[in-house]
C-alpha cells in the first residue's frame, strides 16, 4: 500500500504524491499490472489497488493510465482485472469482494465459486511467497521452482478442473454455451500448465509432454498470447520446452 508508513520507498513515494496535489489538481497517475520479466505469473498488485485508487481520489488525481502486457494478452485474470480496475477508478470506495464475486457470477457464470476459491488460492500463494521468499513489490521479480511448488500447481489445476464440472451439464443442453464457458476457464489454466512445462516436465512421459506442448501452444495462438515477457515470443519458451523432449 502506498500510505504503508513500514516502507521507506512507499513513504517516498507518497510523500512526492502529497507534493503534487499541493501544487496542482490535475494529477495523472501511471501505473503497471504486469509483472514483465514473466507475464505467466501475473502481477500481485491486488491486495493494495482500492487504498492506492482512495488515494489519488484523495488527492485531486483526475487520470490515471496503466502499463500492462503490450501487444499480447495477459494470461493471469485479464478480464477481471480490466473491470475491477475500471470499477475502482469511478468508486474506490465500493465494496472490492462484491466487484469480483459480481464479475465472475457474470462471466463464469455455474463456476463461479471455484474461480473465487482459485483467485483467493492464488492470492495466498503471494501472501506466502513473499513471506518466505521475500517476493518484493516490483513489476520485475524472477520466479523460480522454490516459489511454485508441484503442490500448489495441483492444488490450482483441481480448483479449475472443479470449475471445468461446474458447467459440464451444458455440454449437452447448451453446447454453445459450454463452449464459452470453458474457453474461459480454460484460459486460466495456463498459469499451471506453464509451470509444469517449465519445472515438472519429468513428472509426465515424452509423449505426454509433446501433447501438453501442443495444447499450450494452440492455446496460447487462441487467447493471443504472443509474449511470454517484455520483448520476448511465447515462442521461444515453447521451442524450450520442445527442445527437453
Amino acid at each position: 500500500k502506498l500510505d504503508d508508513p513500514t516502507s521507506n520507498t512507499n513513504a517516498l513515494e507518497y510523500r512526492k504524491l502529497r507534493g503534487w496535489q499541493a501544487i496542482t489538481d490535475q494529477i495523472e497517475y501511471y501505473g503497471y499490472s504486469a509483472n514483465f520479466n514473466d507475464f505467466f505469473f501475473g502481477y500481485n498488485d491486488w491486495g493494495g489497488a482500492q487504498r492506492l485508487f482512495q488515494l489519488l481520489a484523495e488527492s485531486n488525481a483526475v487520470y490515471s493510465t496503466w502499463c500492462d502486457t503490450n501487444g499480447t494478452t495477459n494470461p493471469v485474470f485479464q478480464e477481471l482485472r480490466t473491470y475491477i480496475w475500471t470499477k475502482l477508478s469511478w468508486d474506490p470506495y465500493c465494496d472490492f469482494g462484491e466487484l469480483i464475486e459480481k464479475f465472475c457470477d457474470f462471466y463464469y457464470e455455474d463456476a463461479s465459486s471455484s474461480v473465487i476459491g482459485y483467485y483467493n488460492a492464488l492470492r495466498e500463494h503471494y501472501a506466502y511467497i513473499e513471506s518466505e521468499n521475500g517476493l518484493p513489490g516490483t513489476v520485475y521479480y524472477t520466479h523460480t521452482s522454490a516459489n511454485w511448488p508441484y503442490a500448489v500447481v495441483r492444488k490450482f489445476e483441481k480448483i479449475l478442473e472443479q470449475g471445468m464440472e461446474s458447467i459440464s451439464q451444458y455440454q449437452e443442453s447448451d453446447p454453445e454455451k459450454y463452449a464459452v464457458l470453458s474457453e474461459r476457464l480454460n484460459k486460466e489454466t495456463l498459469l499451471y500448465r506453464y509451470i509444469d512445462l517449465q519445472w515438472y516436465y519429468g513428472y509426465y512421459t515424452k509423449q505426454q509432454q509433446s501433447d501438453m506442448i501442443d495444447a499450450f501452444e494452440a492455446d496460447c495462438a487462441a487467447y493471443g498470447v504472443t509474449s511470454y515477457r517484455e520483448g520476448y515470443s511465447v515462442q521461444i519458451r515453447i521451442n524450450e520446452f520442445r527442445s527437453r523432449i
